[in-house]
């Protein structure tokens, strides 16, 4: 049932303050003539709209300044309708771009209604649960924050209706949610389950894919990017359009992303956000055994990897990457829901760059992913140089000059400072690396030898310390080429962040 809500001005500031800092689309009422906008900025008294296609509603928004504005807003799996009127100030500048200032509302009319996903059929929603044994896999037809919907004949199961049922599982785009409900017949071969028995993390999952389902359903991302100015002007939305066939092509000088996920609606999604909202080429697959092949012929800058995934897992893909001396060098960025502290140290063994919790927030995967990309383009440059290893620990460092040459990188290895300070040729190496088993001085002594020498004054150390006090005494030097690593790091891990140095 609907609930209408009227509020105050200050509550209608509260509102359009979050509509501000989130896409919406806006649907105007002008006259008799409709349109549509985005909100861009609000203050105590007014609020900005993106200009209007001028062709057609700048004469009339003059003859008739008052406006009704409708939009819609999801708040978890509730529907909030907004409705207001207002009035116009004038026309103004907004980033070298038309827009226009009205009067802020007085009120705010809301219709509150329960949001229903209703799944689209590509994306496989479906439940598995038993019943007396019996496994059963029933396709979803919708999802609410009240009950989730399927179709079956269950005549035989009726003494079962108004019971729980317990680990059912229900497979979403982004995860797959265990949870126990009460099982009802609705009517015919219409049933649901309802009464959820969830935790948080499973109510967020539900409520990320409910976000998902609204923003696509509603077409948002598509129409409307973060900062538009001109989302419902012609000429405006063909250039938006181009841009994005330009983005899917990529340039010439971006980087090239190679998305993997068994799940088509997490390739979909993510894969068009990083097209319209950067300048990366992404390759998209929804088959884990095509991963390798895909990353030697394109020879991608990053790989965003799902961990969970049938046939060939993440872990069993990252493996194969390695193995390969054509793909060993590239960073992997792992996405799962799984909490398994034994999974994530194997994905850390292998040397994968980042691992991100499902649902990912798509700002952090942005930033996890420029982040890795940064360091890839450092480790790059490594590449181009030569690096001294000191190091008086046999078994560690053989370790990791076999990592190290696994990815391209020439390294030397050096048991005393003093071996290294005679070369010859000490201008060839970009990068020194010291883990040293020694007193505290040595350490300090050490980096007051090489920092004498002029070919030494700016170049990278990364050092091991043993204590904390020993690391308070070195950064005491105020040495800002001087880098501190955790001592106990696997020797993959410290190479696949080696080029964080670098960039």
């Amino acid at each position: 049932m609907a609930m209408f809500k009227k509020c105050r001005k200050d509550k209608a500031l509260d509102i359009l303050q979050r509509l501000a800092g989130e896409t919406h689309r806006l649907d105007i009422r002008i006259g008799l003539s409709n349109t549509e906008s985005v909100l861009l900025a609000v203050d105590d008294k007014h609020i900005v709209l993106a200009e209007f296609d001028p062709q057609k509603h700048n004469a009339l928004l003059f003859e008739f300044p008052k406006i009704k504005v409708s939009t819609e807003e999801l708040c978890g799996f509730c529907l909030l309708k907004h409705s207001f009127k207002t009035e116009l100030v004038g026309q103004i500048n907004w980033n070298d771009s038309a827009a226009y200032r009205f009067e802020m509302p007085k009120t705010i009319t809301t219709n509150q209604e329960p949001f229903v996903i209703n799944p689209d059929p590509i994306d496989n929603i479906t439940l598995t649960f038993q019943l007396k044994d019996i496994q059963q896999f029933k396709k979803v037809e919708s999802i609410s924050a009240t009950e989730i919907r399927f179709r079956g004949s269950f005549a035989r199961y009726r003494e079962l209706f108004g019971t729980t049922i317990y680990n059912i599982e229900l497979k979403s785009p982004f995860d797959r949610i265990k949870l126990s409900a009460v099982f009802k017949h609705l009517k015919g071969n219409l049933f649901a389950f309802t009464d959820f028995f969830t935790d948080d993390d499973i109510s967020e999952a539900l409520r990320h894919y409910a976000l998902s389902e609204f923003l696509r359903s509603r077409l948002l991302e598509e129409k409307f990017e973060h900062g538009s100015l001109h989302p419902n002007e012609a000429a405006g939305r063909e250039e938006a359009k181009q841009n994005r066939k330009a983005k899917k092509k990529g340039t010439p000088d971006s980087k090239c992303i190679l998305l993997v996920d068994d799940k088509k609606v997490i390739t979909d999604i993510v894969g068009e956000l990083l097209r319209t909202r950067t300048d990366y080429k992404v390759i998209a697959t929804n088959d884990s055994i095509d991963t390798l092949n895909l990353a030697v012929e394109n020879e991608p800058d990053a790989i965003l990897l799902d961990l969970n995934m049938p046939g060939m897992d993440g872990i069993s893909v990252a493996r194969k990457l390695r193995q390969n001396r054509l793909t060993n060098h590239i960073p992997i960025i792992f996405m799962t829901a799984s909490h398994d502290s034994r999974r994530v140290n194997e994905a850390r063994e292998l040397g994968v760059s980042s691992y991100l919790l499902k649902p990912v927030v798509f700002d952090k995967l942005l930033q996890v992913l420029q982040m890795v990309l940064a360091e890839n383009d450092g480790l790059t440059k490594l590449m181009q140089t030569r690096v001294a290893l000191l190091c008086d620990e046999a078994d560690y460092s053989s370790q990791l000059v076999k990592e190290m040459r696994s990815r391209h990188i020439e390294v030397d290895c050096f048991k005393y400072p003093e071996e290294l300070l005679r070369r010859n040729d000490t201008e060839n190496f970009g990068l020194i690396i010291m883990r040293y088993t020694g007193k505290q001085a040595a350490s300090l002594s050490i980096i007051n030898t090489l920092r004498r020498k002029p070919v030494f004054k700016k170049t990278p150390i990364v050092m091991f310390p043993r204590t904390r006090s020993e690391t308070n005494l070195c950064r005491d030097l105020g040495d800002e080429k001087l880098f501190f690593v955790e001592n106990q790091i696997e020797p993959a891990a410290f190479t696949a962040n080696l080029g964080s140095y670098f960039s």
